[in-house]
């Protein structure tokens, strides 16, 4: 009874800290093209869904479970943030008592197992991995490791094949949610030196290897997700020289974290990336090497009567080693996420060594416990504030740029986040707001590109605000230093294709969108955009191949179904033309251009009643559309209602003043009433 008190006291807590995170929103890191912006995963959980999850690359990692876990969320919650935000809650405090009756069946001891479990419950390190919604993979992973572990603890007692699978079974789903795992076989090999005290042989090692052959197969879909998508930064980026001093100040690092949390950021830009950075590498690089040195000494010192610190130090030291940077993945010289499991090594070393403390002065007893609720409470305030820094994206990222120096990817993030607020201020008619927040987007690019000049995303999105300013020529000149930079990076060259194409550059527009979809084959706007290119360039059928390609993927868009049947229409063919309209009603029926377009064709067809509801359907829709009312005014002079269709007239004459056509037409009226 003691253990399922214990157990929900210990999850109670966990839901204490980090409950406040149901009224958080999505934030502007990754959280978009996760979820927001993931039409696989709105669709929910369905069987082309697990067919992409166990077969896509996206965001530079193979990891199936995790797009499955968010796909669930969708079929329950849709895009309300707080039921996403619940998930990953409900994950962490399941972690935190799995990782109590895990550290319990190994080491049959109960109340260091709680401590090592209600500090890993609350500390604000886990933060990141518990309130980003898009670190899914952190909690799902770990509960499976934990599970592992929990399994193996029941192997040992009773070794069979069943028992053995079953851990097995845990390691793949954990290798399935993130990589991170990896590492399990040798962590079960420490676990058998500490608490387990298995007797050292051969069958160790052979009971383990299924277990290796999971994690080398893991390995090689990671290396090859994250080499194939580019996220792999090259040797002339960032030196072995620096990413080994980096990976030195990292193990500091994080081992400071975690006893003195504080200037905990979303994003720490890599030194080696960032003006004035050489310095603070070496620093950094001096004071891990002092805290990993002392620590392994210690360890080496007292291996035979607290084999517990060897242990501890050592698995914090191998499930960190694949996220060191020595094979570096991205811009980052750390990240807080990366910490949630290894960081429960240096906890049970702790721990554990506290409890012998106790044990030889049993009269410190009173004082021990007093200071650990202290520190447990600290620490549950400071991982309540830090949760509160992923509130949302204006949030983080302001918390980020006041802890952190030079920090231009936070720069980056925060100017997108100002301009799509213009954007929506926009759309309100607040053309104040929208400008003020345009400008604000333009500070943050212009200082993200001044500390990095290379850095292309930035480039290529100030470009993209500049566009917005009315800048075109700097906004060319920005896109043009992106793609010099960074050859590869998509956007930029179909962002290039959409300025030109607004320039009138047809031919510069198709040649850009067709360098977007050389890299990027399955992108759909860049295909949508070569579509209209070609088709104002004078190359319907090229057009109309275009866009069949892009209706492939993207069967119910309403867009698409519309400009592929007025291209039908111009190459003469009003049967195809119609059953594109039609489509485009059927995938969206308040769209106006299909209604409109769908009334040419049955005007032209001598359906004149058919063509005239469309008509009216569109200017219902937009009573400003002056080509519906202009078609609807000529429709209904050719059927002998003059007095319709100068009304009609008068309407699209105060739409669009001084429109040739609507002249044309009112002086055809007046001649044909004089007669």
């Amino acid at each position: 009874m003691k253990t399922i008190w214990v157990a929900l006291g210990l999850a109670a807590l966990a839901l204490a800290v980090f409950s406040r995170t149901l009224t958080f929103q999505f934030v502007g890191l990754d959280d978009d093209s996760y979820i927001l912006r993931n039409d696989w995963i709105h669709a929910g959980l369905t069987p082309a869904g697990l067919g992409w999850a166990f077969t896509t690359f996206r965001e530079a990692n193979w990891h199936p479970l995790t797009w499955v876990s968010h796909m669930i969320d969708c079929s329950l919650f849709g895009l309300n943030p707080s039921g996403h935000h619940l998930s990953s809650v409900v994950l962490h405090a399941a972690n935190v008592v799995v990782l109590f009756l895990a550290l319990r069946a190994l080491t049959t001891e109960f109340w260091p197992s709680a401590g090592v479990a209600a500090f890993f419950a609350v500390h604000p390190l886990r933060a990141e991995s518990v309130a980003w919604v898009s670190e899914r993979k952190d909690v799902l992973s770990a509960l499976f490791f934990l599970l592992a572990l929990l399994a193996y603890a029941r192997y040992v007692r009773g070794p069979s094949v069943a028992r053995l699978a079953l851990v097995g079974g845990c390691f793949l789903a954990g290798l399935l949610a993130k990589p991170m795992v990896v590492s399990l076989p040798i962590i079960l090999l420490l676990l058998d030196i500490w608490p387990l005290g298995r007797a050292r042989s051969m069958r160790l090692l052979w009971e383990k290897a299924p277990l290796a052959v999971l994690a080398g197969l893991s390995s090689c879909m990671t290396v090859w997700a994250q080499a194939g998508s580019g996220a792999a930064a090259n040797f002339s980026e960032i030196p072995l020289a620096d990413r080994l001093q980096n990976a030195l100040g990292t193990l500091g690092a994080y081992v400071l974290s975690l006893a003195w949390p504080t200037g905990l950021a979303a994003f720490y830009p890599h030194p080696s990336l960032i003006p004035g950075g050489a310095s603070a590498l070496t620093a950094a690089a001096w004071k891990g090497a002092a805290v990993v040195v002392a620590l392994a000494v210690l360890a080496w010192i007292v291996r035979k009567r607290r084999p517990y610190i060897g242990v501890g130090w050592l698995w914090y030291l191998i499930m960190l080693l694949p996220v060191l940077g020595i094979f570096q993945v991205g811009m980052q010289a750390r990240a807080d996420r990366y910490t949630y499991l290894p960081t429960i090594g240096i906890l049970m070393a702790v721990v554990w060594g506290a409890r012998d403390l106790l044990t030889a002065q049993p009269r410190l007893r009173p004082a021990a416990v007093a200071l650990s609720v202290a520190g447990l409470l600290a620490l549950a305030c400071a991982g309540y504030a830090q949760a509160g820094i992923w509130r949302d994206t204006a949030t983080l990222y302001e918390h980020t740029l006041a802890v952190t120096d030079g920090n231009f990817v936070a720069h980056n993030n925060l100017g997108l986040y100002y301009f799509e607020g213009g954007e929506r201020a926009a759309d309100r008619g607040d053309a104040r707001g929208a400008q003020a927040q345009v400008q604000s987007a333009r500070e943050q690019l212009e200082e993200a590109v001044r500390i990095r000049p290379d850095y292309a995303l930035a480039r290529s999105n100030l470009a993209i605000v500049l566009e917005r300013q009315g800048d075109w020529a700097g906004a060319e000149r920005e896109y043009r230093a992106a793609i010099r930079i960074s050859p590869r990076l998509s956007a930029a060259h179909c962002n290039l294709g959409n300025l030109l194409f607004e320039r009138g550059d047809l031919a510069g527009a198709s040649a850009s969108f067709r360098d977007a979809l050389r890299i990027d084959p399955a992108d759909l706007e860049a295909r949508k955009a070569l579509g209209q290119a070609l088709a104002q360039h004078g190359e319907p059928d090229a057009a109309i191949l275009e866009l069949r390609q892009a209706l492939a993927r993207a069967p119910r868009d309403a867009q698409l179904l519309n400009s592929l049947g007025i291209l039908y229409a111009r190459r003469g063919d009003p049967k195809a033309a119609s059953a594109h309209f039609e489509s485009a009603l059927l995938a969206d029926p308040n769209s106006a251009e299909a209604h409109n377009n769908l009334g040419l064709i049955l005007a032209g067809g001598g359906r004149a009643t058919e063509a005239e509801a469309h008509y009216r359907s569109a200017l219902e829709l937009r009573p400003d559309y002056f080509d519906a009312r202009f078609n609807l005014a000529l429709l209904l002079k050719r059927r002998g209602d003059a007095a319709g269709a100068r009304e009609q007239l008068a309407r699209a004459e105060a739409l669009q003043p001084g429109d040739a056509r609507v002249a044309s037409a009112l002086r055809g009226l007046a001649d044909a009433k004089a007669q």
